[in-house]
């Protein structure tokens, strides 16, 4: 999988995660309003990342793919359409 494929992946299932922590929602989205709320969230994005990183891939390329506007359209359509989770644990 290249790593414009894993950012749409991370985007899409940190959401879906955080939203089974956090108990505010902005225009839909997650916000975590406590310490635990924010600990679990970051722990759960820095798995993310390690797997990232075992996979051979430099933290400038994770970030410049999480943030490319073409990975974060792909990742809000899908969020539309429901899809099995490829999320890790």
């Amino acid at each position: 999988m290249n790593i414009y494929d894993l950012a749409e992946q991370y985007l899409i299932n940190t959401e879906e995660f955080d939203k089974t922590v956090c108990t505010a929602r902005k225009d839909g989205i997650a916000i975590p309003t406590t310490s635990y709320q924010y600990v679990t969230i970051n722990k759960y994005a820095i798995r993310w990342l390690q797997c990232v990183l075992d996979m051979g891939y430099t933290i400038e390329e994770w970030q410049e793919a999480i943030h490319d506007p073409a990975t974060r359209k792909a990742a809000k359509i899908a969020q539309k359409v429901p899809q099995e989770s490829n999320a890790i644990h």
